[in-house]
């Protein structure tokens, strides 16, 4: 055979090829088209999303945070009988109306924190830790405190002491100036001593 007809032969042999391939290539399935990414969460359920609001910070009240140290087992009754000082500035200050705060027994002024005043101004919440079952306002040894009032920023505080009994060699008192203390027999009156005049025993 000659070399002409060989090539011939060969360059058939190789369209035949090629034009099998494109056929086989053609009768194949097409691939399903590749669906966009907006039609396929169109598919996608939809779940329900329930909101979970944070957490409010609680909101204090002007009593709370003036007193968020009293009868704090670190402190003292010094310090407390101060922060209650301060209370009664602020509530002098806030509650601009006359005879806001009452000068009378130590329930009513607990009535008048609580918001039973004049404004109906609460400053502080029926359960505070200053106040005892009975909504009186008491000292570390859970006795009521005992108030004299000049005016309604001048308000000496007197606690019963460890003993819990007023009247006694132990009390504690913070002056209506809201800074000095007087303490032991200097808080008793003179119809108790005796006519020797020797200090209580």
């Amino acid at each position: 055979m000659s070399n002409r007809r060989k090539c011939v032969l060969g360059f058939g042999g190789l369209a035949m090829l090629v034009v099998c391939g494109i056929v086989v290539v053609l009768l194949q399935p097409s691939p399903p088209a590749a669906e966009s990414v907006s039609s396929l969460s169109e598919k996608l359920p939809i779940l329900p999303v329930e909101y979970i609001a944070p957490s409010p910070e609680p909101i204090l009240l002007v009593g709370e945070e003036i007193l968020s140290g009293y009868l704090d087992p670190a402190g003292s009754v010094k310090a407390d009988l101060i922060l209650l000082s301060h209370l009664f500035i602020s509530f002098d200050t806030l509650v601009k109306a006359e005879d806001a705060l009452p000068l009378g027994a130590n329930g009513d002024i607990a009535d008048a924190f609580r918001g039973r005043n004049k404004v109906q101004m609460r400053f502080l919440p029926d359960q505070h830790k200053a106040f005892n079952t009975a909504g009186e306002i008491v000292d570390r040894w859970q006795t009521p405190l005992y108030f004299h009032a000049e005016t309604s920023e001048r308000i000496a505080i007197r606690s019963a002491g460890p003993d819990r009994a007023m009247w006694t060699e132990d009390d504690v008192q913070l002056e209506p100036n809201g800074r000095s203390f007087t303490e032991h027999s200097a808080l008793l009156p003179p119809s108790l001593y005796s006519h020797t005049d020797q200090e209580p025993k």
